[in-house]
C-alpha cells in the first residue's frame, strides 16, 4: 500500500495538513469545508490491486412519498457517472443515509489523478447535498465539526481520526 501511503501523504503536504497516514484498519477519515466527512481508504482487492475508497455521507433519506422523485435524479446522475463526475450515490438502507462513493484503482492512477478525482467528488458532494434539501434531508455533519486535528479511536460510526480541511 505504498502508492496510498504517498498519496495520503503528499495530499497532507499540498493542503498544508502535515503528515496524514493511514491508520492500521487503512482508514483516513479528513472533514472538508467543516461539513463533509470524507473516508479515504486503502485496500487490495483481489483483481485490481491497491485501490483507495472515497466514500462521504451526503444526508439522510427523505420521507417515502418523496424518495422517488430523488431516486430517479440518482439514478439519471449516476447513469455514465454524469451527475457525479465518477461517483456513484447509493442508500445504505441499515442507516436510511445516502453515501457518494468512488473507487480508483492505484496501478492506474497517479497523485494528480487522485487530487482531481477528491476535487471533483467534494463539488459533486456539494451539488447533491443541495438537492437533497429541496427534499428535507438533514446532512450528517452539523457546523461543530472538529476545529482541527482530533484523535480518537476508530468506531463502528466513522472510522478514522478527524482532520478538518
Amino acid at each position: 500500500m505504498a502508492k496510498a501511503d504517498d498519496m495520503l501523504k503528499e495530499l497532507g503536504e499540498r493542503l498544508k495538513l502535515g503528515d496524514l497516514k493511514f491508520q492500521d484498519n487503512g482508514y483516513c477519515t479528513l472533514v472538508f469545508d467543516n461539513e463533509h466527512i470524507v473516508d479515504i481508504i486503502t485496500e487490495e482487492d483481489k483483481k485490481d490491486g491497491p485501490i483507495l475508497k472515497i466514500v462521504c455521507p451526503i444526508g439522510s433519506a427523505p420521507k417515502e412519498i418523496e424518495r422517488l422523485e430523488l431516486y430517479r435524479q440518482m439514478m439519471e446522475g449516476n447513469l455514465f457517472a454524469q451527475g457525479t463526475g465518477g461517483a456513484a450515490i447509493y442508500l445504505d438502507k441499515d442507516i436510511d443515509e445516502l453515501l457518494m462513493y468512488d473507487r480508483l484503482v492505484l496501478n492506474h492512477v497517479e497523485y494528480q489523478a487522485f487530487e482531481s478525482a477528491l476535487e471533483a467528488f467534494l463539488n459533486y458532494l456539494e451539488a447533491w447535498k443541495e438537492k437533497l434539501k429541496e427534499y428535507g434531508s438533514t446532512t450528517s455533519i452539523e457546523s461543530d465539526a472538529p476545529k482541527g486535528p482530533v484523535s480518537k479511536p476508530p468506531s463502528d460510526d466513522i472510522p478514522g481520526d478527524f482532520m478538518k480541511v
